[in-house]
């Protein structure tokens, strides 16, 4: 199954006596055991372990009495009967009504169904087992959704007992119907009692006499069952011709929904055959695990009656699927495949339909067995809260995941239907021919499938690179997601439905399916294919363990291998039964050349204290290459660590001045830690012209392993960052996607900080994503490959998110096109998400509301997808809360398979975090109500809302919303439950205390250049000296005109040991006369910025000026506009001067101090009339101060040419001059020093 899971799945072993499991004492179509010639015992759950499979399955089905073919069959009709008898809650209490007679010709209906003679077959005459249901198609149609039904079931008695227990969950069983009937002699045996168990979904059905060993029973049950709208079990969709609704009723019952359908012996490992039956009305059909058989047309009701075949084979009840619809079907030339949709959607499976023969044709030459049902179905449903579901036969999809038009769905969307298919399709040997035993062995399933995923496209869509996609998508998925406490092992103990559906994670799948990777390159790709074709050849058709693999990979290892190296077994148990991974800390000694390896578990935060005292260690396959070898290609262990073994020395031969990397193409589960001087070798030859030398999954390795070990503390974050620069040199999606996995952490986290941090962190980014912006550019090009269309899409959204003007102007022009002309502009399927989103964030309702009809009326659900994952773009909170509240309404137009994707498409905007919150303070009791009345809904919220939120304010609000308002509606668990789930939160805010300082230092060390948007044009500097007394300040004033070159909304300066008035700042656009408002003002004192947000943006083309006031310090240390002195008579006589270059004219007055912003200059200076003032151009006059009479002001001439800052001077003091004759050319100094300037004017 592909399904929605989150990894963070906290499990406890489940105790005996309360664990759901049946009792082993009553087993679905199985016979006494016997022996085989081969010495095995065999029964219909297990096969010969000689021969080809596939020739016993046909030995199965032609020879019935080897196996003793015991079978299922399921009658479902669709019932025609009226509403009244359809809504009563039970058959028992309908039977005290006053209808009680409808009620009874009704039981006696379906009674008669279940004694239909059904087409002979060889399972017939041996078996008379049947599994009835039935069901009114009219029920779909009057607002009914019931069905009725009836099941048989034959068992065979490995235990002594009086009772037969089997699941069944929301059905209401006919008491009066169950019966046993002893097969040897055809007697029905006394039914003392009946035992609904509803804790445990369990029904036990009582007899007077004690159930003999080896003998067969047949139970039969009817029932009343209901098609709910919640996705699971035998449930109801819907989708809309017109105006016209449209039901249809289909299946999920992975994991325990079976039981919903027909009370069943619903566990993995007891596999039975089955035989369906069902009834429809006109206008519908049925579709079932197996072809139709023949179809009976009962004429009184109207109903036809598919009777579909025999399975050829025992199945797990989680794998029989039933769907009931109006369907149209594209079928394959050969009538094999077929795939089943809305009428209005049969065109786009073309894609699916012409794929799914590749990729199966794929899996049946890896495997060495062949898919032998003879057909198969796939369904797009309309509902579907699983991605998909490898029911034999009859696969199930959401339909984003089976529909595919181009032009129209995006390139990830073609990747995904064809990847999912893989999945489903690889589950038919792994899964659905070799079965789990039982749950805790899931990852057997959906780690092979996870698996085949990949590599199974790869080889038929060649060009997508999916090989390389693994290491992102499943290898450090699954390595974030298992690095927390919290994390499960990949075989873990379950017992209840709730426990099973929890481990359906990350770990389950994606770990699994690394975990087999690193397998197969430890075995060899080879090796690792054959001693798996052996695993489901051997297995087939049984049920199986995870030392049935490991068994059949070592037996195909020691065959293959005349000295293997590790043992398969000893390997995966410590990969298999533990959580959590090591990280391989490298240290080197770099004088002897020595390379010793340790080994730890990883956790997410390693200060954190263990929730258990197990001793983590693993048997770790360790490769690795150096700068010479460059060797990345060897994926095979070189040595292993084992888990023994805290570390080892490990013989690497590379010189001092060469960098070793270890876990070559991430093939091994871990991370790799090293010591300070290999982690800047590393850097250091990233940031050359070689880096393309290291493989490209090794870039992605180290970009991600170094982002998560600074993370958890285990890494300086300098030392991490110091990585990323290279980044602007990379193109390549696959290293990017991981970089900036690593990077949406620190974004969402530096917003806490400050308005300004974040926009100092932007700008670093930007900065590297300058080359590979340049190269993608903003247009899909013919040329563009697959993983190009991907990349392209990943920078533009990270460029528009932050609201680069190239990018924005792009995607609102592109947006604007469409609303003009909806119905045939072309977008770029690949750029769609990116031009809705910023349409809507530069937009108002008018186009909120065009996008949200696009999405009601729209026929294609890639399209649909695509739009609900942006309405949530918009900064107007109204309209936010206006798409919030569809997950809270009926007949929204949203179906709640889709409901997760709403809360994300609003609060993964930064202002849309306070709307998510504002919508839960406003609507938590509506939250509640609609949801069944469940407080777990408002805490999945708060906890949804916990891990996006950035700042202290945001969780203090979010507290006092709990405080105040939750904590009066409801009892203090929900308020304890709803505190608990804001940890993330604070947990974040503490992370971000520790390194968000070190983070933010390293990031402005990366750049101390001013943006290139705004160029000075003129400065006016009005300076007054202060050198009498001791407090040897001057009080200054600037006046700067600037030209915009850039769209911006701040201007940044240089200022440095100079204290600005913030209340008179006075920033005024000369061009259209308008003031411009600061909102906040940032002096960042490392790179000697004065920065000042704006509440509009200033517009390139135009002019501002700004208007300063200010007081600095003549200092003693030579620089800036400091402080001297020469003795005089005893007396200390002190004057100003400057020195600016390179970097202190800032020290002087607020300015844009760097050598290329050149500017005219118009300078004043302020000074006592014994004084006199010096600058770089003439006093053009002098004035008298007003209120100072003392003081005397020197205007000097503007310059007549601009000049660099640091090139800019002014002297104050007593000084007297010696001039040359034609006055030009004047030398001053101290007047006893007069005489000393003669050579230096001569000169």
């Amino acid at each position: 199954m592909t399904g929605n899971y989150n990894g963070k799945t906290t499990l406890s072993r489940p105790d005996r006596d309360s664990s759901p499991i049946l009792p082993a004492i009553t087993k679905p179509g199985t016979v006494q055991s016997q022996k085989s010639d081969a010495g095995y015992l065999v029964s219909t759950n297990q096969i010969l372990n000689t021969g080809p499979l596939f020739s016993l399955l046909l030995n199965s089905i032609s020879s019935p009495r080897r196996y003793k073919c015991s079978w299922s069959m399921i009658f479902l009709q669709y019932d025609f009967l009226t509403v009244v008898l359809l809504t009563i809650t039970s058959a028992q209490a309908f039977r005290n009504s006053s209808q009680s007679d409808s009620l009874r010709n009704r039981l006696r209906y379906i009674r008669r169904l279940s004694r239909m003679k059904q087409p002979n077959t060889d399972c017939q005459r041996r078996s008379s087992q049947t599994v009835t249901s039935s069901r009114s198609s009219r029920n779909l149609d009057d607002g009914n959704f019931t069905f009725v039904g009836a099941v048989e079931i034959t068992l065979n008695v490995t235990n002594a007992t009086n009772s037969i227990t089997v699941h069944a969950n929301d059905l209401e069983i006919d008491d009066e119907s169950v019966s046993v009937r002893r097969l040897t002699d055809e007697v029905d045996l006394v039914v003392l009692g009946l035992s609904p168990d509803t804790g445990r979904h369990f029904f036990t059905v009582t007899v007077a006499e004690s159930l003999v060993v080896g003998q067969q029973y047949r139970l039969r049950i009817n029932y009343t069952g209901h098609l709910r709208e919640d996705m699971g079990g035998f449930y109801r969709s819907y989708y809309n011709v017109g105006t016209e609704k449209r039901w249809l009723a289909s299946t999920q019952f992975q994991p325990t929904s079976a039981r919903r359908a027909f009370p069943c012996f619903d566990e993995p490992g007891l596999k039975a055959i089955f035989k369906v039956s069902i009834g429809v009305d006109s206008g519908r059909h049925a579709l079932a695990n197996m072809p139709v058989e023949s179809i009976n047309v009962d004429a009184e009701p109207g109903i036809a009656w598919h009777h579909f075949q025999e399975t050829p084979m025992p199945i797990s009840t989680y794998l029989i699927a039933f769907v009931v619809s109006d369907f149209s079907n594209l079928s394959s030339s050969d009538g094999f495949y077929s795939t089943w949709q809305r009428e209005a959607a049969v065109e786009q499976a073309q894609y699916s339909i012409e794929v799914t023969p590749r990729l199966m044709r794929a899996l049946e030459a890896y495997t060495g067995q062949e898919y032998f049902l003879p057909k198969l179905d796939q369904v797009a449903v309309p509902d579907f809260d699983a991605g998909a579901m490898e029911n034999w036969g009859l696969i199930t999809y959401r339909e984003q995941l089976i529909l595919y038009v181009e032009g129209v769905s995006r390139a990830m969307d073609k990747q995904n239907v064809a990847t999912i298919i893989a999945h489903e399709l690889a589950h038919k040997w792994f899964g659905n021919l070799v079965s789990p035993k039982w749950w805790k062995y899931l990852w057997l399933n959906e780690g092979f499938a996870t698996f085949f995923e990949y590599f199974t496209t790869a080889s038929v869509e060649t060009s997508w690179r999916l090989d390389h996609q693994f290491v992102p998508y499943a290898v450090q998925s699954a390595l974030a997601s298992d690095s927390l406490q919290s994390s499960h092992p990949m075989t873990v103990d379950v017992g209840s439905p709730n426990e099973i559906s929890s481990i359906f994670s990350t770990v389950s799948y994606s770990k699994a399916g690394s975990v087999i990777r690193m397998i197969e390159h430890c075995l060899t790709p080879e090796i690792f294919r054959q001693g798996i074709s052996q695993y489901v050849a051997t297995h087939g058709n049984q049920t199986a363990e995870p030392d049935y693999l490991f068994r059949a990979l070592q037996e195909q290892y020691e065959n293959e291998v005349e000295s293997p190296e590790f043992d398969v077994k000893t390997v995966l148990d410590t990969w298999s039964t533990q959580k959590g991974y090591p990280v391989i800390t490298v240290t080197r000694n770099y004088s002897q050349g020595q390379t010793t390896v340790r080994q730890e578990r990883f956790l997410r935060n390693m200060s954190e204290s263990p929730t258990d005292t197990h001793d983590y260690k693993w048997w770790v396959p360790l490769t690795y290459t150096t700068q010479s070898q460059l060797d990345f290609n060897t994926t095979a262990a070189k040595t292993w660590l084992e888990a023994s073994q805290d570390s080892s020395l490990v013989n690497v031969s590379a010189a001092s001045n060469e960098w070793i990397l270890f876990n070559i193409q991430e093939t091994g589960f871990y991370r790799v830690n090293y010591d300070a001087r290999n982690w800047d070798l590393l850097a250091n030859y990233l940031n050359s012209d070689s880096f393309t030398n290291i493989h490209v999954l090794n870039r992605a390795q180290l970009l991600d392993d170094a982002f998560n070990l600074a993370r958890a503390g285990v890494l300086n974050y300098g030392t991490a960052l110091s990585l990323t620069k290279y980044l602007a040199r990379e193109t390549d999606y696959i290293p990017w996607y991981s970089a900036l996995t690593g990077f949406n952490y620190l974004d969402r986290r530096i917003r806490g900080m400050s308005e300004y941090g974040h926009h100092t962190f932007k700008k670093y980014l930007l900065r590297l994503f300058e080359n590979v912006n340049d190269t993608l550019g903003f247009e899909e090009q013919e040329t563009d490959n697959h993983t190009t269309k991907i990349n392209r899409n990943l920078i533009m959204s990270w460029l528009c998110n932050y609201e680069v003007k190239s990018c924005t102007d792009y995607a609102t022009r592109e947006f604007a096109a469409l609303m003009n002309n909806p119905d045939s502009y072309y977008i770029s399927p690949n750029l769609k998400s990116v031009v809705y989103c910023n349409g809507l964030r530069f937009g108002g309702e008018e186009e909120w509301d065009f996008l949200w009809n696009r999405y009601l009326n729209h026929n294609v659900n890639t399209e649909q997808v695509i739009i609900l994952g942006v309405l949530g773009c918009t900064k107007n909170e109204t309209l936010a809360h206006r798409y919030l509240r569809t997950t809270i309404t009926a007949e929204s137009g949203v179906r709640s398979q889709d409901y997760y994707r709403i809360y994300p498409s609003v609060y993964n905007n930064p202002y849309g975090v306070e709307h998510a919150i504002s919508f839960l303070e406003e609507n938590y009791l509506n939250i509640y109500e609609y949801n069944n009345n469940s407080s777990s809904s408002i805490i999945s919220v708060i906890s949804d809302i916990s891990g996006v939120i950035s700042t202290q304010e945001q969780v203090d609000r979010v507290k006092a919303f709990i405080a105040n308002e939750l904590s009066q509606e409801f009892d203090f668990n929900v308020t304890t439950s709803a505190l608990n789930s804001l940890s993330t939160a604070e947990n974040n805010l503490l992370w971000l205390n520790t390194y968000g300082s070190t983070i933010m230092t390293w990031i402005k060390q990366q750049d101390y250049r001013l943006p290139t948007g705004i160029v000075p044009d003129n400065y006016y500097v009005v300076l007054k000296p202060n050198l009498d007394g001791d407090t040897f300040q001057f009080e200054g004033r600037v006046n700067i005109l600037i030209n915009v070159t850039e769209n911006t909304d701040r201007i940044t300066l240089h200022a440095d040991d100079i204290e600005i008035d913030n209340t008179t700042i006075d920033i005024q656009s000369i061009t259209v006369s308008a003031h411009i408002v600061v909102e906040t003002i940032t002096y960042d004192s490392l790179r000697q910025f004065y920065d000042f947000k704006l509440d509009q943006e200033l517009v390139a083309g135009r002019r501002y000026r700004i208007l300063l006031f200010y007081k600095g310090y003549h200092r003693e240390d030579m620089s800036g506009f400091y402080r001297s002195y020469y003795e005089k008579d005893n007396e200390r006589r002190w004057l100003a001067s400057t020195q600016f270059q390179p970097a202190s004219a800032r020290r002087a007055f607020p300015c844009f101090d760097e050598p290329g912003l050149k500017a005219k200059f118009r300078v004043t200076i302020g000074r006592t009339n014994d004084t006199h003032a010096l600058s770089n151009m003439p006093v053009q006059s002098t004035t008298i101060d007003e209120l100072e009479p003392n003081i005397e002001w020197d205007h000097f001439q503007e310059t007549p040419m601009p000049i660099s800052t640091y090139l800019i001077a002014f002297v104050v003091s007593d000084f007297v001059n010696l001039s040359s004759s034609d006055g030009f050319y004047s030398t001053w100094q101290r007047a006893d020093a007069i005489s000393q300037a003669q050579y230096s004017i001569d000169v």
